[in-house]
């Protein structure tokens, strides 16, 4: 930059040398023809023409020395600049071969170093600086985030403190809770039955054995075998299930908004329970556990960065009513238990085959009533294939804007399909998809 403007300064100088070449030699000329008159008016002994030549040769004079020393100092002043210029294109020439690479965020060439034991004052005292001021803000917002912590953590204490107490008082939810886990301890009284069942009847096959003794060793041996294995096929089903569970919960419920969401969701089940139930006729828990489903579907759009986006509730209870309408026999808890023209097939993995019926076109999935009563318009079936796989395993509906098809896939991996879509369904039963 300093160079250009040198440059710029230089030709500068020079357009006034030009310049004032032009001036001198106007007066050279003036001078000789003030010369010739001169002569003239001698020649004609004028005398008041004489004086009036003489004040006129005196002023060009004057005006040619001045002009003269003016061209003097312009070119001393080139002069100055020239050497300027050679020394800046030295220096530009120096910094260009005598510069060195120094390890930073990223390698870059730092130019003009010129002695290698230079101790970098400056660039220390100012690195010393931003570290210095870096620290004093992290502590500051650690700080601040330690506070802002702490209240959520009173605040989240003392609302599941105060929630367990009404829980504790409510009678409606203790005793769904009371069914809830009554049902569960049954289904794995049945289970441990059905092993026993199952390890008796290895056990029989200790029966060709002759000797008593040795035939009631076997069997009880063959029993803890069975047992053994059993138990341990169901622990890993168990702990497998709950860590894929847990690193989906991890992954898109770990954070301050599905906290406060599950304890504001807890506290309303709990609060209004005996209203709800008279509204709709379904355990509270079981509840509870469904009224994710929105939720989890809103963060999988919004993680995926997807078109697709919640519609109104008044759309969807009409969309309900047309559905039921159309291809329901009656209104029930779960549209699926009063289909009246349907084809079916029965897969664990049903569901990732929907996005092939959907493709290109836009679809609307929404839930039964008493699992969620929001819907989606969900833009096409790539869409649709991404949310489903980042959410958690619920049942759910698909149809288009004008109903003419329906797909439901339920919690006994059946995939229903009825309209449009009942063809479709027959020819994957069929097995020609």
């Amino acid at each position: 930059m300093r160079v250009e403007e040198l440059l710029l300064m230089t030709e500068q100088m020079q357009d006034e040398l030009d310049q004032k070449d032009q001036t001198i030699q106007e007066l050279n000329r003036q001078l000789s023809e003030s010369l010739t008159l001169n002569e003239k008016l001698n020649s004609e002994n004028r005398a008041e023409n004489i004086e009036a030549l003489r004040t006129r040769l005196k002023q060009t004079e004057k005006r040619l020395t001045s002009e003269t020393d003016s061209r003097k100092r312009a070119d001393a002043e080139v002069v100055a600049w020239k050497f300027k210029y050679e020394k800046a294109e030295q220096e530009k020439l120096y910094a260009q071969t005598h510069q060195k690479t120094v390890e930073v965020a990223v390698e870059k060439k730092v130019p003009y170093e010129k002695c290698e034991k230079c101790d970098r004052t400056a660039y220390q005292k100012a690195k010393e600086k931003c570290d210095n001021r870096k620290s004093q803000l992290e502590k500051k917002f650690k700080n601040m985030t330690t506070g802002y912590e702490s209240i959520l953590f009173l605040l989240a204490w003392y609302s599941i403190t105060i929630t367990l107490f009404t829980a504790i008082l409510s009678p409606v939810f203790l005793n769904d809770c009371i069914t809830f886990f009554g049902v569960l301890g049954k289904g794995m009284g049945s289970l441990f039955r059905e092993f026993v069942i199952g390890a008796d009847s290895f056990g029989q096959l200790s029966s060709g054995i002759p000797n008593r003794i040795l035939s009631g060793l076997m069997y009880w041996l063959i029993v803890a075998i069975v047992m053994g294995i059993l138990f341990i096929i169901t622990r890993l089903l168990i702990v497998g299930i709950g860590y894929q569970v847990g690193k989906i919960y991890r992954k898109y419920c770990w954070d301050i908004l599905s906290i406060i969401v599950a304890i504001t969701s807890t506290a309303i089940v709990i609060y209004f329970g005996e209203w709800i139930k008279s509204v709709i006729p379904v355990n509270l828990i079981t509840l509870l556990l469904l009224v994710y489903i929105s939720e989890e579907i809103s963060r999988a759009i919004k993680d995926n960065h997807l078109k697709s986006h919640l519609l109104p509730s008044v759309y969807i209870e009409n969309l309900r009513t047309a559905i039921v309408e159309q291809y329901c026999n009656r209104n029930t808890l779960f549209m699926w238990e009063s289909f009246k023209d349907y084809i079916y097939y029965q897969n664990s993995n049903a569901w990732s085959l929907i996005h092939d019926y959907v493709k290109d076109n836009e679809c609307i999935m929404f839930f039964n009533k008493s699992g969620d009563e929001n819907g989606f318009l969900i833009f096409n079936g790539r869409e649709l294939q991404q949310i489903l796989e980042d959410s958690f395993g619920f049942e759910f509906y698909i149809t288009d804007k004008n109903c003419s098809y329906l797909l439901c896939f339920n919690h006994h991996d059946i995939l229903y399909g009825s309209g449009k879509a009942k063809a479709w369904v027959n020819e994957m039963l069929n097995g020609h998809l």
